[in-house]
């Protein structure tokens, strides 16, 4: 690499993407292994043509989640679409069971 930013990015692919791809399948699940490791490779492409100009960023490994993250997203990845309390919904039945309550029954009895 003849880049000055070269040898950390050696570096940190050696050391971290391994990690951003376990982090980005974690998010992203197993099925999309090969978005997860294409999402990486772009973070990296990203770096060696940004830090040549604009340095290396402070927390440079930071910096890669970062941006293979948005890259994974930018992708239309299922990530976006996914919340994290799913509510429920006329559409989506209850997992709980209805149990109707007449008048003449009593729902809530005292056990002595």
């Amino acid at each position: 690499m003849s880049t000055p930013a070269g040898p950390l990015l050696e570096h940190l692919f050696r050391h971290q993407a391994g990690r951003i791809v376990s982090y980005l399948t974690r998010a992203l699940g197993a099925a999309h292994l090969d978005l997860a490791e294409e999402s990486v490779q772009n973070a990296m492409l990203r770096a060696l043509q940004t830090w040549p100009y604009q340095g290396v960023p402070e927390n440079a490994a930071a910096w890669l989640f970062r941006v293979a993250h948005n890259s994974a997203l930018d992708a239309g990845s299922p990530v976006k679409s996914r919340t994290r309390f799913s509510p429920i919904s006329p559409a989506r039945p209850s997992p709980f069971p209805t149990i109707p309550i007449s008048k003449n029954s009593s729902a809530m009895t005292s056990c002595v």
